[in-house]
């Protein structure tokens, strides 16, 4: 099952790739403010392309990036338009595998098993460190 998730992120990822994420695009139109927030919201290609870059296997969906590190952990990361939805939505999940970084919040799961996902497992620091920094590098 794990073989068929990478292969199916290493599509992913050709895809995005192929349709030439990297370069430089015509910008999004500004949303209106979400209140409250400091944290400028990451793009989710961006921060793919930065942790694929430190050999990690990952795809952007939308406001989403899923994947696994180069210590093979399993991650989902969402990105909110603000770090108090960020925040809020991160309540709603297992303390012990989520972290809040910037707008989104990242959750590691292990390995996908027959009958559904992943069991949330603790946070590897130093892949949430790497995280860290992408998201810096993405905003």
């Amino acid at each position: 099952m794990r073989k068929s998730l990478l292969s199916l992120a290493f599509l992913a990822l050709l895809a995005v790739l192929a349709a030439g994420c990297g370069g430089s695009s015509g910008g999004g139109g500004g949303g209106g403010g979400g209140g409250g927030s400091s944290a400028k919201a990451a793009d989710s290609a961006k921060l793919a392309n930065c942790l694929n870059n430190d050999n990690w296997i990952s795809a952007p969906s939308g406001n989403e990036v899923q994947g696994s590190s180069e210590s093979g952990a399993n991650f989902d990361l969402v990105i909110f338009p603000t770090d108090t939805a960020a925040k809020a939505a991160a309540k709603k999940k297992p303390a012990k595998s989520t972290a809040v970084v910037g707008t989104s919040v990242v959750t590691f799961v292990g390995a996908p098993t027959g009958t559904g996902p992943g069991v949330p497992v603790p946070i590897p620091q130093k892949d949430l460190a790497t995280i860290k920094t992408c998201y810096a590098q993405s905003t």
